[in-house]
């Protein structure tokens, strides 16, 4: 959803993290402090959230779920 003053910093580093003899890993990062990856505290729960007790993801933070990305 567009919204004015949102930014979405993102950047990927592929290189030897873990050592010069393990395969090349990506380290994706981004970064928005406007709740791109999970909703805000102050916002509402829809009333599956509410039923279920749990957040739903931002479209994001869901993808990087079905992709089985870990965010740090």
């Amino acid at each position: 959803m567009a919204r004015e003053g949102v930014l979405l910093q993102a950047e990927g580093r592929r290189h030897r993290w873990f050592g010069p003899e393990l395969p090349f890993a990506t380290l994706s990062g981004a970064i928005d402090r406007h709740g791109i990856f999970t909703k805000l505290a102050s916002e509402r729960l829809t009333l599956e959230e509410g039923l279920t007790g749990t957040r739903l993801p931002t479209q994001i933070g869901r993808a990087l779920e079905e992709l089985d990305l870990e965010r740090i």
